[in-house]
């Protein structure tokens, strides 16, 4: 059942990361095709276009207003924006939206919006620290 959050696919899993093929452009539709699947519904994965970012984008505002206070994702969006010299924390949400973390925080994200009161796992926080670490001079 697909069930939608503020805009959000709560229940879709994200495959992109394990059907990788190493082929830049194929990886990248792969990804485009989650990210498709998480926050639009099924009749607008078809436009894919200048309105599918601003529908993201205003999700991604409405899901930071939510969880953006969250202690333990706090330091995450800290991290990522780091390098950046910038002080918006809402902006280290939407990168970790990125090609290399969006698997891992996307089912965070599902279970924050489902239950805002669920404690992250520590071993889900450390393994989206080390992917931003083991990315942060190409991505982040």
């Amino acid at each position: 059942m697909t069930e939608f959050t503020f805009g959000y696919n709560t229940s879709y899993i994200c495959t992109y990361h394990t059907n990788a093929t190493g082929d830049k452009d194929k990886d990248t539709e792969l990804y485009q095709q989650d990210m498709a699947g998480i926050f639009l519904q099924s009749s607008e994965q078809a436009l894919l276009n200048k309105d599918y970012f601003n529908k993201i984008n205003k999700v991604i505002e409405i899901i930071y207003e939510h969880i953006g206070n969250n202690s333990q994702l706090i330091p995450l969006f800290t991290k990522v924006i780091g390098n950046l010299q910038i002080s918006d924390l809402q902006l280290g949400l939407i990168i970790l939206y990125s090609y290399d973390t969006l698997y891992l925080i996307h089912p965070i994200i599902s279970q924050l919006l489902i239950d805002e009161k669920i404690k992250i796992n520590p071993d889900e926080i450390k393994q989206i620290s080390d992917a931003i670490d083991a990315n942060l001079s190409s991505t982040f």
